[in-house]
């Protein structure tokens, strides 16, 4: 005659199933937030390379002394504006565009900016009016590289989103800029109960020789 299950049998049978669901639970859950994590790196390290890369593009159509930095300083982000070489003449001479192209991040946004302003304004006819020259690459001086950086216009489209870095320095001195261009760009994005991933990317563009 078949006997039937002890109340041990039983509880012991209980115990090992909701053992082995929680095993099952924890490793569904590490899977889910590795790949969580994983997807989230991809998608910052996509993110990063083309926004660098795209700044990187302009930059190698400009010069040293068309690169107008705004460093850092408290909330306010920094920016880079660059004068792209726009031809070259029949008797060689270098004539370049007169706009900028302008990358600015706002930290309160987390975002990082392009766009083109004329010599003449914003989209909007807004803006004080630049000099910017046609025979030789031109450089804003801090205050109104600041001011410009500042503008916002219609035309702007972002690059980057959960920019928590940004920074573009030329080697040498003010007075004296030199190559390359040093890019740094770091995102950042929230991961459900984690930590939020960090990505970091770095890169020196060589510009055009000065005419």
């Amino acid at each position: 005659m078949r006997r039937g299950y002890t109340l041990i049998e039983l509880l012991v049978g209980a115990a090992l199933t909701l053992l082995l669901l929680g095993l099952l639970l924890a490793l569904y859950r590490f899977t889910v937030h590795e790949w969580s994590r994983l997807s989230t790196r991809v998608e910052l390290q996509q993110m990063a390379a083309m926004a660098l890369g795209r700044m990187a593009d302009d930059a190698r159509l400009s010069a040293p002394g068309g690169v107008s930095l705004v460093p850092t300083s408290g909330s306010q982000g920094a920016a880079l504006a660059l004068v792209r070489l726009e031809d070259v003449g029949s008797d060689g001479q270098q004539l370049w565009e007169e706009r900028l192209i302008v990358y600015s991040w706002a930290p309160s946004e987390g975002k990082l900016w392009r766009r083109s302003r004329s010599a003449s304004g914003t989209s909007k006819g807004k803006g004080p009016p630049l000099k910017l020259a046609r025979n030789h690459p031109s450089k804003l001086p801090p205050p109104l590289m600041r001011l410009v950086a500042s503008e916002r216009d219609d035309g702007e489209v972002w690059v980057a989103s959960g920019v928590v870095e940004f920074a573009a320095s030329l080697a040498g001195s003010a007075e004296t800029p030199a190559q390359p261009l040093s890019l740094r760009l770091v995102l950042e994005k929230p991961i459900l109960h984690s930590r939020p991933e960090r990505f970091e990317l770095s890169r020196d563009v060589f510009l055009r020789n000065e005419p």
